[in-house]
């Protein structure tokens, strides 16, 4: 087993593990196993801890969902993870996984 396979099955039985990290969530309306990260504010911009801090937006989230899983959405997308709207930022690819990081704002509740 080279390195991309074991990095490919850490992703399925640990990271994406319901028993372990994952939950299922409903992601633009597709029910998958996946990780949401809302601590992300050490690795924001200042410009959007400024928006934060005058009320435009509410909070940012992380979501890590294996790759396939839902299509990929683009920047400016929204995306709807439960019952909350996001706009999305910026999506990666990152050893299997695909990486969405969102803004939530008011209007989107």
């Amino acid at each position: 087993m080279n390195i991309k396979d074991m990095f490919c099955k850490d992703v399925c039985d640990v990271f994406l593990n319901l028993d372990e990290f994952a939950e299922v969530h409903s992601l633009n309306g597709r029910r998958v196993k996946c990780v949401i990260d809302r601590n992300i504010t050490a690795d924001i911009s200042p410009e959007l801890v400024l928006a934060w801090s005058e009320g435009v937006a509410v909070g940012g989230i992380r979501v890590y969902v294996k790759q396939g899983a839902v299509p990929r959405p683009r920047q400016g997308d929204l995306f709807r993870v439960d019952e909350s709207l996001h706009t999305v930022q910026s999506t990666s690819l990152e050893q299997g996984m695909l990486v969405i990081e969102l803004d939530e704002n008011e209007a989107g509740r």
